[in-house]
């Protein structure tokens, strides 16, 4: 038996609900109204974000992230930065705890509150002290990568993997201050980054905002050091936009383009190959590509044209983990 479509989907697999909400916020008074209560619904969202899961889910993503990199042979970085942080450096707080010593946060604009991040360190701390530090960290399972019952102890050691109470109070002092080791760069240009100098550059569920994916590969490479790494997590789904996971696809791009209006953030609909492309296209190598995929929602000849003639493989990526470096020598 077949999943019965959607409402609002035509034969064609677009839905109208997208389109009818992205044209509502081209009306002037409509879009102010929205963003009013994109505002609200975030500030709620943070607050029971924070609450809930904010601790466990911020260390779990820095564990994830540093289980994947070791096992390709990456020791523990001296300076990262995370693009896209959102609410919460906590990611940054966790690798600053952990023995990072610099973290910076780029983002388009300042989104974290000083306060509600100073306030998480002394929770992660406890969790990184804990004899078996809980986390959450999702897809990819870091046990895929390293086989530890600890994975704190054997990512980060007995010292740098449990906080001192002094290192704490500089880390929270710093978060506080938005000074020391913590650099938030927000708006990020180019001008306001440091150059050929980070160890590392991270993302969760950032980068499928991103339009220009050439102009995100140079400046990534504009801030690492020669074979310098970098680490993303992402999301091809529709986030949200579509009840179908890939519905995004079905749309012409003349009609995508009513869909996004004026809303801050839609999927760039790129899929994995014009990641792996761009990757090449700024310098750098491909080390490890995990892909999560999906056998449901739109086939083939319900996707716009666009599309169709992609691959199967990239067609059935929902999301995926990808770790490159940086050719030495890159410009």
């Amino acid at each position: 038996m077949q999943p019965s479509e959607p409402a609002s989907a035509d034969r064609t697999g677009i839905e109208w609900a997208p389109v009818a909400r992205g044209a509502f916020s081209l009306i002037p008074f409509a879009a102010a109204a929205l963003a009013a209560s994109r505002r609200r619904r975030s500030h709620a969202k943070s607050a029971r974000y924070w609450n809930l899961t904010s601790p466990t889910y911020s260390l779990g993503q820095w564990v994830k992230d540093q289980a994947i990199l070791r096992s390709l042979g990456m020791p523990l970085p001296r300076t990262v930065a995370e693009i896209g942080p959102g609410d919460s450096l906590g990611l940054g707080i966790a690798a600053l705890l952990s023995g990072v010593q610099a973290y910076y946060a780029f983002d388009i604009g300042r989104f974290a509150l000083p306060e509600r991040d100073a306030e998480m360190v002394a929770p992660i701390a406890a969790l990184l002290r804990a004899p078996s530090p809980e986390a959450r960290n999702g897809w990819p399972d870091p046990h895929d990568f390293i086989e530890a019952h600890d994975l704190h102890a054997a990512l980060f050691g007995s010292g740098n993997g449990r906080p001192t109470q002094e290192r704490e109070e500089s880390v929270r002092r710093d978060m506080q201050q938005r000074a020391g080791c913590v650099h938030y760069v927000a708006p990020w240009t180019a001008e306001a980054a440091p150059e050929k100098t980070l160890d590392l550059v991270v993302s969760h569920s950032a980068l499928e905002y991103v339009e220009d994916l050439d102009a995100l590969f140079a400046r990534i490479a504009s801030v690492l050091r020669p074979g310098g790494w970098t680490a993303h997590q992402v999301d091809t789904s529709s986030v949200g936009v579509t009840r179908r996971w890939n519905g995004h696809l079905a749309y012409p791009p003349w009609l995508w383009r009513l869909v996004k209006g004026r809303r801050p953030h839609t999927p760039n609909r790129a899929l994995p190959g014009a990641y792996r492309s761009a990757l090449a296209r700024a310098g750098f190598d491909v080390l490890s590509w995990q892909v999560a995929r999906r056998e449901d929602g739109l086939r083939r000849q319900a996707l716009a044209r666009p599309f169709r003639d992609e691959s199967e493989e990239d067609l059935a990526c929902c999301g995926f983990y990808f770790v490159a470096r940086l050719r030495a020598g890159t410009a």
